[in-house]
């Protein structure tokens, strides 16, 4: 294949890179809970809901690669906010988090690229590598989204660079490039470890390899890494929490235990291994498994594997073994797989039979649409919808008719209401409550909702309740609850319509819900309604996949809700 034309189908990939990541498609909450949502709240000043991993007495969580991941895009649109003037928008805040995510993502193409030309000198064919790389839906979905394994994957394909260099220059035994190789190698081996636990599992044949390749007498340049940034991140944590604490060592002990695990949901040993590789890595894996057979038939022939191929194949193995030891096992937490695989399995992409490219092709289309086109697609196109219609400073209320307590609310523009009538015209207190129903919860750092203070006032704010671990009792109760618009109220311009719950205090309420909901297993028995206020489509729950199946196109959508009483 000629080089223009490997860079033309290369530059492809990578757009429809960018183009999945660019879609709403959201696959765990973890996507935004464990590192953007945070982020927000601290640098942008936003409400966010804090988990208990941050909030509980023994943190998990270590706030420097949350920092260090998230941060720089959320201080880029903070400097444009306060510099320039350009508004902290839902789709700002959204599209720069994925769009620095997918960034990142690059580092796993440039490294493992890296790695096998440094390792193989002389080797050729490493495009039907790099198509691989960059063809995969594992790539092009979960590491453009804002996981902590997604960055515990980029800092381990980093690793095995670093790796292949030390590799590179074993012979060279004084070099303080050398050494600055080492030391760069234990620092990111100890920062992978406060970005996921899961990342010790993985590089550890990294870890072992390097002090067989550089020797004991150089291992302190390896631990005086490992120290440096251990210390900055014991530090970074002890400022934040506020008190001495080793996020490390209590999310070890936490994940430890059975029953601190059963609460998340509990998963056959052999999860990872039928299920979780399959789905991330389809044909790849197959095609290791065939090339690790081969190997070991012709175990007295090993002179074409390098030492990085053999770490690699270990990493995986590695990684696979310690993580089934879990009882709560999830299909992300194998991500950081991808890079040794394409590493250790690299001589045979470019000998894999035709049919091996077809099912590749096939499997990563049929994924990539999925999870990164229409899983639980509603969800943040509808956040960002009330964001723009109910996050506003400065409302103004105007009565609809007597005797009804509804009103009309939007945002008072100072230069253009001046000039127009402020009859009847008050400035007042507006909240409006979204009740999410059989879907995701709302990132909050979306809302771009500021802090509340106890001195703010005149304000539109949302109020969020997750209705999933309510039975049907309850969330009926709390929906029958809720203060509603008259249906009679309501005109064109459905968003703008309140009800009075005190002196100048007024309210609605939303039901956001996926089309595959029975509504009538909630809907409170009387005179409520629900009126479509904002739909998007399509919209899938694979939790619900036998409801979308029975009506796939009515049923792939997600709603919003105006509730009002007639």
């Amino acid at each position: 294949m000629r080089r223009r034309s490997a860079a033309v189908i290369y530059g492809v990939l990578l757009a429809l890179r960018v183009l999945l990541a660019a879609q709403p498609a959201y696959i765990h909450p973890d996507e935004f809970l464990q590192m953007p949502e945070i982020a927000a709240g601290d640098l942008l000043s936003l409400d966010v809901m804090r988990t208990w991993e941050f909030v509980t007495a023994q943190p998990i969580r270590s706030i420097l690669p949350i920092y260090v991941f998230s941060g720089p895009p959320l201080l880029l649109l903070r400097l444009l906010r306060d510099y320039i003037g350009i508004p902290l928008s839902a789709t700002n805040l959204f599209m720069a988090t994925r769009g620095f995510t997918a960034l990142l993502s690059l580092l796993v193409d440039y490294n493992v690229y890296c790695a096998l030309r440094r390792s193989n000198k002389g080797a050729a064919g490493l495009r039907p590598t790099m198509f691989l790389l960059a063809s995969s839906y594992c790539l092009c979905v979960f590491h453009t989204r804002s996981f902590a394994n997604t960055y515990a994957s980029v800092v381990l394909a980093i690793c095995f660079n670093l790796l292949s260099d030390i590799e590179a220059r074993k012979t060279d035994k004084v070099s303080w490039s050398r050494y600055k190789t080492i030391v760069m190698l234990g620092g990111l081996l100890a920062f992978g470890c406060f970005v996921h636990i899961s990342f010790a599992m993985f590089a550890l044949p990294i870890g072992i390899t390097a002090i067989l390749l550089i020797g004991f007498s150089d291992t302190p340049w390896l631990i005086l890494g490992g120290l440096c940034t251990a210390t900055l991140a014991i530090t970074s944590d002890y400022l934040y929490y506020g008190k001495p604490v080793l996020t490390i060592l209590n999310n070890l002990r936490y994940n430890s235990s059975t029953s601190n695990l059963a609460l998340h949901g509990t998963h056959p040993r052999y999860l990872h291994l039928l299920v979780s590789m399959p789905t991330l890595f389809g044909p790849l894996l197959f095609l290791a498994i065939g090339q690790l057979w081969t190997t070991i038939k012709n175990r007295r022939n090993q002179t074409h594997t390098s030492l990085l191929g053999r770490c690699a194949a270990a990493s995986v193995f590695c990684g696979l073994g310690f993580l089934s030891l879990a009882p709560h096992q999830e299909p992300r937490f194998m991500v950081p797989a991808l890079s040794p695989l394409a590493i250790a399995s690299w001589r045979w992409h470019r000998v894999a039979p035709r049919y091996f490219w077809w099912l590749w092709a096939i499997f990563n289309l049929i994924l990539a649409i999925a999870y990164g086109v229409v899983h639980q697609a509603g969800v943040l196109p509808t956040t960002i919808h009330i964001s723009k219609t109910s996050v506003f400073p400065s409302p103004i209320c105007h009565p609809i008719q007597q005797p009804s307590p509804d009103v009309f609310c939007k945002q008072q523009q100072q230069q253009k209401d001046a000039l127009e009538s402020t009859t009847n015209w008050t400035e007042a207190n507006v909240t409006t409550n979204v009740f999410f129903y059989a879907s995701f919860p709302m990132p909050r750092h979306l809302l771009t909702q500021p802090k509340l203070r106890t001195t703010d006032h005149g304000f539109s704010r949302v109020r969020v309740t997750d209705l999933v671990m309510m039975s049907d009792i309850e969330v009926r109760n709390k929906l029958d609850a809720q203060p509603l618009v008259q249906c009679s109220s309501i005109s064109d311009n459905l968003s703008l319509v309140f009800t009075q719950t005190g002196n100048s205090f007024y309210e609605r309420s939303l039901l956001a819900v996926p089309a595959t909901a029975d509504l009538s297993r909630i809907k409170p028995s009387g005179s409520l309604t629900l009126i479509p206020v904002f739909t998007y489509s399509p919209h899938v729950n694979f939790d619900h996949i036998a409801e979308l199946l029975q009506n796939p196109i009515s049923r792939s959508s997600f709603y919003l809700y105006l509730m009002c009483q007639r």
